[in-house]
């Protein structure tokens, strides 16, 4: 969830400096970020920008911003991007991408920002040196695929491997970087993707407060590519992948076999294998 613990009111509400725009959100917001891209910057002033991510629906301004006309300018900065300002004090509100439906809010417009937590950096690749943010998060370029880079370098990479990686591999990638244990990165991957994550994998994820927003069902040739990330683990969680003759990775990787039963087709419940994963992955740790 990108929302985290209770959400007071003011946590659904932010304005501009003045007070001659405010505005209300409902439910969660689709994802949290931190955005390095030279507009975001130039329009905020901050290096970078942070915002959360919302449908068009789940905002509402007052005054109302039907057209976007009254107190709330927009500047359409790119093609299909349009940037909102308060007409009275200048302050930054928002950025929206039309073609989406979304509005990305600014967390410094809302009244208690703390409620939101960024789970990716996105541009990255505009970042600027020197103002690195010390977190654990993955960091994404213009396009999406594998992160950029992540908060921190890894001395341990780990790699949960399973047929589809649409539900087993995922989750057990969630909840090791969930520990964001110094120096420790999961990866997952397929022997044959699904191209899909279960939704019932994610739904556990998001009920234990995990967030489930950045990941995606691949083949594990993504990591056999130059330039990908080596690893020192090599874990697979079914038996057919622990059957098939796996690619070579990068690095001098130690393999190991947990075989899990799937719960995508009913041997067990989600909840129960999210579990399971969990105390597989503590002890795992203390081996290290």
């Amino acid at each position: 969830m990108a929302v985290t613990g209770s959400t007071t009111a003011d946590g659904r509400t932010g304005q501009c400096l003045c007070g001659a725009v405010t505005f209300t959100v409902s439910g969660t917001p689709r994802f949290v970020a931190h955005c390095h891209c030279q507009s975001c910057r130039r329009q905020t002033g901050s290096i970078p920008a942070s915002f959360a991510g919302f449908a068009e629906q789940q905002v509402t301004y007052t005054p109302a911003a039907d057209s976007h006309a009254g107190v709330l300018q927009e500047y359409e900065s790119s093609p299909g991007i349009f940037r909102a300002f308060c007409r009275t004090c200048g302050s930054a509100l928002h950025y929206r991408p039309a073609a989406d439906r979304e509005i990305h809010l600014y967390l410094g417009a809302f009244n208690e920002p703390e409620h939101y937590r960024a789970n990716k950096h996105v541009f990255y690749e505009e970042h600027i040196a020197g103002y690195e943010m010390q977190d654990n998060l993955p960091r994404y370029a213009t396009r999406g695929g594998l992160p950029q880079s992540w908060g921190s370098q890894a001395t341990t990479n780990v790699l949960f491997l399973c047929t589809a990686n649409s539900a087993r591999s995922i989750m057990a990638e969630a909840i090791l970087n969930h520990l964001s244990i110094k120096g420790i990165r999961a990866y997952s991957a397929g022997s044959q993707p699904a191209g899909r994550i279960n939704p019932g994998a994610l739904a556990a994820l998001e009920e234990q407060g995990l967030q489930s927003d950045q990941f995606s069902s691949k083949s594990w040739d993504h990591f056999t590519r130059a330039g990908a990330p080596p690893m020192s683990w090599v874990i697979t969680l079914c038996d057919n992948a622990a059957a098939e003759a796996c690619p070579v990775f990068p690095g001098r990787c130690q393999r190991e076999h947990w075989g899990l039963p799937d719960p995508a087709g009913g041997a067990v419940s989600f909840a129960d294998t999210y579990a399971e994963l969990t105390r597989r992955i503590q002890d795992f740790m203390q081996r290290l």
